[in-house]
């Protein structure tokens, strides 16, 4: 009868998790960086500068922009001239 009961439980807690984690995904997925448009962010952070009374207008044109691109034929063949180091 114990075990019973220890399993029952065990069932009870193990659906708990299985939908917190099910609410947990649905709301990641809803939440993502990606979602928001990058002019929204730099309003926010616009706005939030005025207040603190901060120039963010001219950091944000100075600031040099993320390399986006990678040219992967050099990965690649850096990448495969590291195997061949390796195998030897």
């Amino acid at each position: 009868m114990q075990i019973a009961t220890v399993m029952m439980e065990f069932e009870k807690q193990f659906d708990s998790v299985d939908s917190a984690t099910e609410l947990y995904e649905d709301i990641s997925k809803s939440a993502t960086a990606t979602a928001t448009p990058q002019d929204a962010v730099d309003n926010l952070l616009a706005q939030a500068a005025d207040k603190a009374g901060v120039e963010l207008t001219e950091d944000l044109q100075a600031a040099t922009p993320a390399k986006t691109k990678v040219n992967i034929e050099q990965e690649e063949d850096g990448l495969t001239e590291r195997l061949r180091a390796l195998r030897n």
